[in-house]
C-alpha cells in the first residue's frame, strides 16, 4: 500500500512539473493585449502557453491589460531574457515600466 501511495505521490509531482512547463490539452492559453497607446487603443491580443513569445510585429508597446484571469509578465527583451525589468499585468489597461519586447503567459 505505501508503495502505491508513494507512487501516486510521484505522479502528481512530475503532473506539477508538467504543468509549471507546459499547459494541459484542456487548458486555455493565457492571452494578454499589448498596446501602442493609453485607453486600450492600438491593441493586439497574444497567447502564450506558459512560453515565451517575442512581439516583433507592430509596437512600440508601451501599454496592455490581460483578459479571462491570465496571469502574464512582460519582459524588456526578447527571449524573455530579461527577468529583472518583469512587470506582472492585471486587467486594467496599465503603462508599462518600459517597451514590451516579450511576453509570458500562464495557462487558464
Amino acid at each position: 500500500m505505501k508503495r502505491l501511495f508513494f507512487a501516486l505521490f510521484v505522479l502528481l509531482l512530475v503532473a506539477i512539473e508538467l504543468e509549471a512547463a507546459t499547459c494541459f490539452p484542456w487548458k486555455s492559453d493565457g492571452i494578454i493585449n499589448v498596446c501602442t497607446a493609453a485607453n486600450k487603443k492600438g491593441c493586439s491580443a497574444v497567447g502564450s502557453r506558459n512560453t515565451c513569445k517575442n512581439l516583433t510585429k507592430g509596437g512600440p508597446y508601451k501599454y496592455g491589460h490581460t483578459s479571462r484571469g491570465s496571469k502574464c509578465a512582460i519582459y524588456s527583451g526578447l527571449g524573455c531574457k530579461s527577468s529583472s525589468n518583469k512587470q506582472n499585468i492585471g486587467s486594467t489597461n496599465v503603462k508599462f515600466y518600459f517597451t514590451a519586447k516579450s511576453i509570458k503567459c500562464s495557462c487558464v
